[in-house]
């Protein structure tokens, strides 16, 4: 009773049994086996994907900072305005002693005569 199997589900009133009893068993060709063995048994582990990435992009990296280190100097600045001698002018634009000028260009706003250039920038 010991040796016995119970019918279970997957045991359909013996099929199971006889057929491995019947059916011939064939040896796998060593084809299959090699397939196997290498499916099984991966021949060494992959690198990660970011270890062929780093190199470019730390060369991209680099370009751009040493383009900003060499581009940045030649940039223009806007110079420091004095708040006073900025109030001076707009008291002496709004009495009309000055003409008004653009904050961008620096040229005038309106002509007093014929010809003079004017602010194209639209600012």
């Amino acid at each position: 009773m010991a040796n016995e199997r119970a019918e279970g589900p997957e045991d359909d009133g013996g099929m199971g049994r006889l057929l491995r009893e019947r059916l011939p068993r064939h040896p796998a060709t060593p084809v299959l086996r090699s397939a196997v063995v290498e499916a099984l048994m991966p021949a060494g582990a992959r690198q990660s994907w970011w270890v062929f990435w780093m190199p470019p992009a730390c060369s991209a990296v680099a370009t751009a900072l040493v383009m900003l280190l060499w581009i940045a100097p030649s940039l223009p600045s806007a110079p420091a305005v004095d708040p006073a001698q900025l109030v001076a002018r707009a008291v002496l634009v709004y009495t009309h002693v000055l003409p008004p000028t653009c904050g961008s260009c620096g040229l005038k706003l309106e002509r007093r005569y014929l010809g003079e250039s004017v602010c194209r920038c639209g600012r």
